[in-house]
């Protein structure tokens, strides 16, 4: 396939793929008629299968009403991975994600292609037993992309950039875009395509120098290196 045809057929798929990602990946309440006072309260703490405390990851709960259903994210774990939230009373499911960290979210027993079982609480609240302490698992520790970035032309570094990466298990697809950073982590043990794009340059994807396939996979917690060099966009 020609190099230009490859780029654009990968540009289209990363833009389709990221349509889904970014209803999946919001954040915030849906707004509900009627909704009742937040009487309830749940704390705890988010950790990686390992038993890391995960700073900054999102806590989302799922409520069942009387006319329908609402999902919120919205706080956010401090620094220990400890947090509080607000909840109505009443059967509240409870779980966490960090898309930006390599995390993926959880959902209702389902268990992941890589075998990872995702985690999901579910905690009734009561005017009699109005608190509840939680303890989620937000999966592996995610894999690491260091990355070297030049100029193909000058050999000279290229500061400013953004790395993409598109994943895709059995059950759904996320993107994730990050503004310049020599050190991006992405979901473990699932194909990943990778992207860099530079103002002033065409993409660069990643290809696997052993298969020619567009896609990488990596083990929990492994690194990898990559040398990009980005072939500056030739001006009229």
């Amino acid at each position: 396939m020609a190099l230009n045809a490859f780029r654009s057929t990968l540009a289209t798929l990363l833009l389709v793929a990221a349509m889904p990602a970014s209803a999946q990946t919001a954040t915030g309440s849906t707004p509900v008629i009627g909704q009742p006072a937040l009487d309830g309260t749940i704390t705890g703490v988010v950790v990686n299968n390992d038993g890391d405390p995960i700073n900054g990851a999102s806590i989302c709960t799922e409520v069942t009403y009387e006319h329908g259903s609402g999902t919120s994210c919205g706080e956010v774990t401090d620094a220990s991975g400890q947090f509080t939230v607000h909840v109505q009373l009443g059967e509240i499911g409870i779980y966490s994600e960090k898309i930006v960290g390599g995390y993926w979210p959880s959902a209702i027993g389902i268990r992941s292609p890589n075998g990872h079982m995702m985690s999901i609480k579910t905690v009734a609240l009561t005017h009699d037993v109005p608190t509840a302490k939680v303890r989620l698992k937000i999966g592996p520790r995610p894999a690491a992309l260091e990355f070297a970035i030049r100029d193909r032309s000058t050999g000279k570094p290229v500061q400013d950039f953004s790395v993409r990466w598109i994943g895709m298990d059995d059950t759904r697809m996320y993107s994730n875009e990050g503004g310049p950073s020599t050190s991006v982590p992405i979901p473990p043990e699932i194909d990943v395509i990778v992207e860099v794009h530079a103002k002033g340059y065409h993409r660069w994807f990643y290809l696997d120098p052993a298969t020619s396939q567009p896609t990488l996979r990596l083990g929990s917690s492994e690194e990898r290196h990559l040398d990009v060099e980005l072939e500056p966009i030739e001006k009229r």
